[in-house]
């Protein structure tokens, strides 16, 4: 158990530090990501739709 309370530790000073770095970059990353996901669920939402339609 000690060792993952360690890695936990090592991974949230990690986040921190990169937080301090660039916070810019984590906006720009989460944007994208966003972006990604209604772009997914448009795509879906239009093969449903043909899918109704062909039958």
């Amino acid at each position: 158990m000690a060792k993952k309370n360690r890695n936990d530790r090592q991974s949230e000073d990690e986040d921190k530090t990169k937080v301090e770095e660039d916070p810019r970059e984590d906006v720009i990353a989460t944007i994208h990501v966003l972006k990604n996901k209604t772009q997914v669920k448009k795509r879906i939402v239009t093969r449903c739709a043909k899918d109704t339609e062909g039958t």
